[in-house]
């Protein structure tokens, strides 16, 4: 997590694996971090973000074109 580093007023965290969503949110309890379970493809959200950070990700996505049209339209 960078949101300590950024100052974000608001963070999200978010991955497909409902597991490792668990074990984010253990590893940074007392955060200001929301961690949510969902994949990208089925965010419905219009929201803008002023950073998105994508990290070990992109190899593991078999529509990575489309996944990063997806990222840089969160931004």
């Amino acid at each position: 997590s960078v949101s300590h580093l950024l100052s974000a007023s608001r963070a999200e965290g978010h991955d497909v694996s409902d597991k490792i969503v668990e074990v984010a949110r253990r590893r940074h309890a007392g955060r200001t971090i929301a961690w949510k379970a969902k994949d990208i493809f089925d965010c419905k959200s219009d929201e803008k973000w002023d950073l998105v950070i994508s990290s070990d990700v992109v190899e593991h996505i078999e529509d990575d074109i489309n996944f990063l049209k997806r990222v840089a339209s969160l931004g």
